[in-house]
C-alpha cells in the first residue's frame, strides 16, 4: 500500500495484467503500483475523484472496473460514474462525467 494513502477504497488490475490501480477514497487519488512488486505512484489525481467534504462519511473515488480501453471509476460522495480513457503509454487521460441511464442493467 501507498505510504501516503489514507483511504485505500477499490481495486482493479488493468488487462495485460501487469499493474494494480488503488482508488483513494478520501484524497481523490488513483494510485498504480506493478503487480510484481515495486512503489506505488499517484497514476491519477483529479477533483472529479475526490470526496465532498460537506458530505459524510468521506467517500471519494471508491470502485474501480477496466472496460473498452477506459478506467470506469464511481465517486461515491459525487454521485458521478467517471469514464478515464487510458494513453498507448499507459497515462490518464482526462477524466470524464458518463451518462447514467435510468432503469435495470442489462
Amino acid at each position: 500500500m501507498p505510504p501516503s494513502c489514507s483511504g485505500p477504497n477499490g481495486l482493479a488490475i488493468d488487462s495485460a495484467g501487469r499493474t494494480l490501480y488503488i482508488a483513494d477514497s478520501l484524497k481523490g487519488i488513483i494510485w498504480s503500483v506493478p503487480v510484481s512488486g515495486g512503489s506505488a505512484t499517484p497514476w491519477l489525481t483529479d477533483v472529479a475523484l475526490a470526496p465532498v467534504p460537506t458530505e459524510a462519511p468521506l467517500i471519494g473515488a471508491n470502485r474501480l472496473r477496466f472496460h473498452n480501453g477506459a478506467l470506469r471509476v464511481s465517486n461515491f460522495n459525487q454521485g458521478t460514474l467517471l469514464r478515464v480513457p487510458i494513453t498507448n503509454r499507459g497515462r490518464a487521460d482526462q477524466p470524464r462525467r458518463s451518462p447514467c441511464r435510468r432503469g435495470p442493467l442489462t
